[in-house]
């Protein structure tokens, strides 16, 4: 069937839950995060969600995913290796490319689409 249409969500309006509810059993190996999903095909695994990273938050390391991942820092600010942006910035890692450890210092929003079923591999 594939992903539904969504009208409009209004922000105030989203239910959150946690990244290790969304996410786990998937090797994702970060302290919980507030997730909102906005679309989700079933067929695919391709999301659409929300993620409000904490001031302070990092990954542990490199990492990358089978599916094309591709990002928009709506508030705050992201770094990846030490490079730092501030909203609003556009990321896009193709399948399998390694994109380097990710933190935020004063925390971030930020819109996360994957093509495909959520995974991660950190290598090395």
């Amino acid at each position: 069937m594939g992903r539904g249409p969504q009208e409009g969500i209004e922000f105030r309006n989203l239910e959150w839950t946690t990244s290790d509810r969304v996410w786990g059993g998937s090797g994702l190996d970060v302290e919980p995060i507030p997730v909102a999903i906005l679309s989700w095909d079933e067929e695919s695994g391709a999301s659409t969600t929300l993620l409000r990273l904490p001031p302070g938050w990092s990954t542990p390391g490199p990492e990358f995913h089978t599916v094309v991942q591709e990002d928009i820092l709506l508030e705050g600010d992201i770094s990846f290796d030490g490079r730092e942006y501030t909203a609003p910035a556009y990321f896009c890692f193709p399948a399998r490319h390694v994109h380097q450890r990710a933190s935020t210092r004063n925390g971030a929003l930020m819109l996360v689409t994957l093509s495909g079923p959520f995974d991660i591999t950190y290598p090395g």
